[in-house]
């Protein structure tokens, strides 16, 4: 067990200490993916626009391209006249140039004539005959878009890393992008232990539960851009528990071991990750709750990730936000693209967040329009989170935080 911690280390020191071992990011192969069905998906290239956006200067209003130096000094009480010189088709570049002291009808979105760099409200004027009266200037790209304003010709609008969806699709599919490359990182969920069945089971014996864990992670993993796949339930049998995760290394890069609540059942999977090739275990317990017996290990030189979360649900949740996914931000786009995504949010507490000093703590939360209220619940209960807007934390050295003060929280 060389390289591993014998004692409890600090959530962040974890993440280090992992990053490190297994050399992350790792070079991970990529599936290309029409623009419109990658959605949840992740980035794993770099996207440069192949072309200036807007690629042609353009109305913002309803109104007249003019030259802005024709109408300086325009006022209700001092108009300037301009002649109309036609009006600007939409969609279609107009063959004439403006004129000096000339005005040309244009839309919202319309190209703007050669000559014009500025356009007046359509009710800042008024049309007379062969003359528009304009009564308010203009300043050079006032109520405009100028050709590659908002993004040049070959201006990075895809990060590796990066989450697709609504707010950023737009600006890639807007340039011609049809098509991306989404990360290709394949996990596999194991749930292990002798009191877990399955969630369709109608009838569940004495002591035993449903496996609640796996279904949150693999909804959990699709929320942040990460793809899985449910392998099964292993008893608490060391021997069936290496056999399944060694059938799940070769088709996973990350393989979650979602574990029982009996002591057998983490001692088992400590000594799995103990078996694997170097460096194997690398953390045995986090100094945070809950989640001290969160186990992680791997393979360097197979790029495999594997982690042991606790089984209680409240807990296993917990851990697989604050530690299994920002790992995996990590395994694709290093420390950078974890410090990226793992932003705390200063929030009100609008009650006591009572903690013990010594152990980084999280509590989750319940928004409210001026700050958050802590939900006290057990690490076994399945409907803790049901309302919830985030994880209040409790730094390691913060033992209370009263009604009045700031908490960090991080949001799902």
């Amino acid at each position: 067990m060389a390289g591993v911690t014998e004692e409890l280390i600090g959530r962040l020191e974890a993440l280090k200490m992992v990053c490190d071992k297994l050399a992350f990011p790792i070079a991970l192969k990529h599936d290309t993916v029409s623009i419109k069905e990658a959605f949840g998906m992740r980035l794993a290239r770099e996207v440069k626009s192949p072309e200036p956006f807007p690629s042609f200067s353009r109305s913002l209003r309803d109104g007249y391209a003019v030259r802005s130096a024709d109408v300086i000094g325009a006022s209700t009480s001092s108009p300037v006249f301009l002649r109309k010189c036609g009006t600007i088709p939409m969609g279609r570049l107009t063959d004439e140039s403006l004129p000096k002291e000339g005005a040309m009808q244009i839309f919202t979105g319309g190209i703007l004539p050669q000559n014009s760099d500025a356009v007046v409200m359509l009710e800042d004027t008024e049309e007379s005959g062969p003359w528009i009266e304009i009564r308010k200037s203009v300043m050079p790209g006032e109520n405009v878009i100028l050709k590659g304003e908002e993004v040049k010709s070959g201006d990075i609008v895809g990060s590796p890393g990066e989450l697709l969806d609504f707010r950023n699709v737009p600006a890639i599919a807007g340039l011609g992008v049809d098509r991306i490359d989404t990360v290709g990182l394949n996990i596999g969920i194991l749930s292990t232990g002798d009191e877990i069945v399955d969630i369709g089971a109608q009838s569940v014996p004495p002591g035993c539960v449903r496996d609640v864990n796996s279904t949150m992670l693999q909804l959990m993993l699709k929320s942040y851009g990460y793809r899985s796949t449910f392998l099964g339930i292993v008893p608490d049998d060391l021997e069936m528990l290496e056999m399944a995760v060694k059938n799940a290394l070769p088709e996973n890069d990350v393989v979650i071991l979602s574990g029982g609540s009996s002591v057998s059942s983490r001692d088992f999977c400590l000594e799995v990750m103990e078996n694997l090739d170097a460096p194997g275990l690398i953390v045995r317990g986090v100094n945070m709750r809950p989640g001290k017996p969160t186990l992680i290990g791997g393979i360097k030189e197979k790029a495999k990730l594997i982690i042991s979360l606790p089984g209680h649900p409240l807990s296993c949740a917990i851990v697989a936000r604050v530690i299994l996914v920002p790992l995996l931000d990590i395994m694709i786009g290093g420390m950078e693209l974890y410090e990226k995504n793992f932003m705390p949010v200063k929030m009100k507490c609008l009650d006591d967040f009572i903690g013990t000093s010594g152990i980084e703590e999280y509590v989750p939360v319940i928004l409210r329009t001026d700050g958050v209220l802590p939900v006290n619940s057990k690490s076994g209960y399945i409907s803790a989170l049901r309302g919830t807007a985030g994880l209040g934390m409790l730094p390691i050295n913060t033992e209370t935080l009263r009604k009045g003060e700031e908490i960090g929280v991080i949001l799902w």
